[in-house]
């Protein structure tokens, strides 16, 4: 008899609401930023929801931002499933921008604004002034995203940023980033992709008590 063989999926975390996203501010792979009691009860809901939902998580990989790392350890404590931290699962960094109200950025920084405006290619290739562009972290993640396609786990969830999130996203789907760039993921929405498939599925938390 043929063994059966196991499904494997990956869950996308956005880490909980931060103070900088709660100023409005740019926040990348540089300005760390703790979590509001928001964010707070943003990671515990979403944590509540694996142990809910009975999805059993085998593994947990976060940003070693503090904000995702927060996000991660409160997840990793209500699943019991260890907890690593990854260099590669950082935000976009945002260079010039990094740390700045959105509104001044958008203001002193026009000329960026509209060139990453054009098209989804120009979003997806235009990095931000002194720093990254969404095509340069799809490849600073291939590392990590082969080695989870190539890995035996059940279930993986990845606790992350917006940017990166896409790319990740990118990488374990084959979907291409321009047809994602779009995608705002919110800080109580979790994506589900099936690696067997190559799909993905939106989940929105919310947990009322």
């Amino acid at each position: 008899m043929a063994e059966q063989l196991k499904q494997r999926k990956v869950f996308i975390v956005r880490h909980g609401e931060s103070i900088l996203n709660n100023e409005k501010r740019h926040t990348g792979a540089v300005k760390n930023s703790s979590l509001t009691p928001q964010g707070v009860k943003d990671a515990v809901d979403v944590a509540s929801w694996f142990l809910r939902s009975g999805i059993r998580v085998s593994r947990i990989i976060s940003s070693p931002l503090e904000r995702a790392r927060l996000t991660g350890e409160r997840i990793a404590e209500t699943t019991n499933a260890p907890l690593e931290v990854r260099e590669e699962a950082k935000e976009l960094h945002q260079g010039d921008l990094e740390g700045m109200l959105i509104s001044q950025a958008k203001t002193d920084y026009s000329d960026f604004f509209t060139r990453r405006g054009r098209s989804a290619e120009a979003k997806v290739t235009t990095p931000y002034p002194n720093g990254e562009s969404s095509e340069q972290a799809l490849k600073r993640i291939k590392p990590l995203t082969d080695e989870i396609l190539a890995s035996d786990e059940e279930v993986t969830v990845i606790v992350g940023h917006q940017g990166v999130n896409r790319a990740i996203r990118s990488g374990l789907t084959g979907e291409p980033l321009e047809s994602i760039i779009d995608y705002y993921q919110e800080h109580r929405e979790v994506v589900e992709i099936d690696l067997t498939s190559k799909t993905a599925l939106v989940h929105n938390i919310d947990i009322s008590n």
